[in-house]
């Protein structure tokens, strides 16, 4: 089957924003627990916030990322580790 560059562009681009959205979701999970004065919802949104990480941290690798994007999400993640560590 032929390679098609559109297909593979398309396929990036969702997979980049997949990421993306994955950070965006850790971020709320970890400001949800931050601010949680129940211990539970607390928990919850923590064990949330790292498996929105973990996912990231997963499928990245597997995106082939611009410098650009490469940082970006290299940013994104260090802000959503701070965030997860900042909850009490």
């Amino acid at each position: 089957m032929p390679h098609n560059p559109v297909e593979s562009q398309d396929g990036h681009a969702v997979s980049f924003r997949f990421l993306q959205t994955e950070i965006t979701a850790a971020l709320t999970f970890a400001r949800i627990a931050r601010d949680a004065d129940d211990v539970e919802k607390r928990q919850r949104n923590r064990r949330l916030a790292q498996e929105a990480y973990d996912t990231v941290v997963k499928f990245a690798p597997r995106v082939a990322l611009s410098s650009d994007e490469f940082r970006d999400l290299n940013l994104g993640l260090d802000e959503v580790r701070r965030a997860i560590d900042a909850i009490p």
